[in-house]
């Protein structure tokens, strides 16, 4: 059986379209910053090994939600000053229209939601291709921010089917 190597590719070329319109998170005490990340994904790996290393901003309320892990690693993460929750791939795709990451949403203090989209322009290779730290500075200002697409992982089961309707992967 000859399979196309794109196809086993697929989820890491196709972006990950927005789930919801901008809406509305919990209200917090500061800017939040919700960074999705999907379990035994290569591009979330690389994310989340940015984040271990930098750590949680101090004026900032960053919270990981990882679709499809455990709660096992929130100790790591509460000591890198995230919040961490992991969900069901059906969790975040209701609560949150996450349907796969890395995922970033940037909301106000109000809850209010002004960035829904990925981390970079291309594929992320580096640690640096992730411009989240620039996005949410950009937005704190007032600036304008471009969304960006989200290549990565799917994680809802419809957006799974689109991309390797054989399941192959």
């Amino acid at each position: 059986m000859s399979i196309p190597i794109g196809l086993l590719m697929a989820q890491h070329l196709v972006p990950i379209p927005a789930g919801m319109e901008l809406g509305e998170l919990p209200s917090t005490s500061s800017w939040s910053v919700w960074h999705f990340v999907v379990a035994d994904c290569p591009c979330s790996s690389l994310l989340e090994e940015e984040l271990l290393k930098s750590g949680a901003q101090d004026d900032l309320v960053e919270k990981v939600v990882r679709i499809g892990g455990n709660q096992s690693e929130s100790e790591l993460w509460n000591g890198r000053g995230f919040e961490f929750v992991a969900v069901t791939s059906d969790r975040a795709e209701q609560e949150y229209g996450v349907q796969g990451g890395p995922w970033l949403m940037v909301a106000r203090p109000d809850g209010s939601v002004l960035y829904s989209g990925g981390y970079s322009e291309r594929l992320p290779n580096r640690a640096d291709d992730f411009l989240h730290r620039m996005i949410v500075e950009r937005l704190i200002s007032g600036e304008e921010v471009k969304l960006r697409p989200a290549f990565g992982c799917a994680s809802a089961t419809a957006l799974k089917s689109r991309i390797d309707p054989l399941g192959l992967k």
